[in-house]
């Protein structure tokens, strides 16, 4: 299969009755940021940008776990609040590895911050998210993480929202905030698959993958691709080249 590799989507069609999907990281390193050693402080005036509150933790800071909710440390409070951690970095093992942090959920609304550095943010309370920080990390050092979080109020806007006027997907609306979910480093070779998609047709046994590759790199990768599918003891697998 020849095409870019960089933003290539590949169509692997495979027969199989049982699908035993899982998803793997074998050649990048995960480091968890899921811990006790985050701290937290509420900003109700969100005045924390202005004065730049990503330069350190606030003094009235207080410990939190991570994931978990700012309501855990101030119940009853909806607004803007300040997360801090310090994590160590270690060296890529990949040559030309990206770093990657990415969050499982933070509700409702995050804007980041690595050392004095702006590296992003991202709205929505349910969704995954990562951000390429390889620019900004400092490997082999402590870095610190600093977010902005918005639980929006229930009438006074923030961010131009109001807590009823955040999305969802059905329900009540949420009465928490915070990060929610895991937080995690990746040490990311510059050629990885970024999405995998899969779907059986029932009639047919057959099973099409869509993948998406990308190569962040600035010279030209040559790799090969492989798929296993197994189903009750046996598998089956193929081998594709792709070239950028």
């Amino acid at each position: 299969m020849k095409g870019g590799l960089r933003g290539l989507r590949v169509s692997l069609i495979l027969v199989a009755v049982w699908l035993s999907a899982h998803r793997t990281a074998a050649d990048t390193k995960v480091l968890s940021l899921d811990n006790n050693r985050w701290l937290v402080a509420p900003d109700p005036t969100d005045s924390g940008w202005l004065d730049q509150w990503w330069q350190k933790p606030r003094y009235e800071a207080v410990p939190i776990r991570v994931p978990g909710v700012i309501q855990e440390k101030y119940p009853g409070y909806h607004g803007v609040a300040w997360y801090w951690t310090e994590m160590a970095v270690p060296a890529n093992p990949h040559p030309g590895g990206r770093y990657l942090l990415r969050f499982q959920a933070v509700n409702y609304k995050a804007d980041l911050w690595l050392g004095d550095t702006y590296i992003g943010g991202h709205e929505g309370g349910e969704t995954p998210f990562e951000i390429d920080v390889t620019a900004a990390i400092c490997a082999g050092a402590n870095n610190r993480l600093a977010l902005r979080v918005l639980d929006p109020r229930w009438e006074t806007p923030i961010d131009g929202m109001t807590k009823p006027q955040s999305p969802r997907r059905g329900g009540p609306v949420f009465q928490h905030g915070g990060i929610e979910g895991p937080v995690e480093l990746l040490l990311a070779p510059a050629a990885r698959i970024t999405d995998l998609y899969a779907r059986p047709d029932p009639n047919t046994g057959r099973l099409s993958l869509l993948l998406t590759l990308r190569n962040a790199s600035d010279a030209p990768l040559e790799g090969t691709v492989r798929v296993s599918v197994s189903r009750e003891g046996s598998s089956v697998a193929l081998d594709g080249k792709v070239f950028q």
